[in-house]
């Protein structure tokens, strides 16, 4: 038996079919000095800078369907834009929804921060919470005009 939530990876899909891509984006291991919430806050918060670049069509997620988080092969976190100037983020439940958003945007990769350019491009429009037992509860991020602060639909 290994560590319980030993491995976390970020993967995608790539438009134009529903096959991930060969390669996780990235991968990393638990060793046993660090405790498991340590892990998941830590790559959580690599997770949301992942998230920004992707909602951004940045490198390297511009030509990514969606993006994912699995934490011991279990998928955690969706992200994906259904439609121009939407992005939705899924999570497995609420106390998975709750720990990303108190989780820290841990820059990766020599990358500036995408936080600041999020949030000047997509505004929060909603939490929608899940009252059925086949849904997600997911939060909805719309496209802002930059000259008029108004939602773009």
């Amino acid at each position: 038996m290994g560590l319980p939530i030993s491995k976390i990876a970020s993967w995608q899909r790539v438009y134009g079919s529903d096959n991930y891509a060969i390669d996780a984006d990235w991968e990393t291991y638990r060793t046993l000095d660090v405790d498991p919430f340590t892990f998941i806050r830590y790559n959580f918060g690599r997770f949301r800078n992942d998230l920004y670049y992707y909602g951004l069509e940045e490198h390297p997620y511009r030509d990514a369907k969606s993006i994912y988080l699995y934490v011991d092969g279990l998928r955690l976190i969706k992200a994906s834009r259904p439609e121009y100037g939407v992005l939705d983020v899924e999570f497995r439940n609420d106390e998975v929804a709750n720990s990303f958003a108190n989780a820290s945007e841990v820059v990766r990769d020599n990358r500036d921060t995408g936080r600041k350019k999020f949030e000047a491009k997509f505004h929060l429009k909603n939490y929608y919470k899940s009252k059925y037992y086949f849904t997600w509860p997911f939060t909805r991020y719309l496209l802002v005009h930059p000259k008029t602060d108004s939602i773009v639909i």
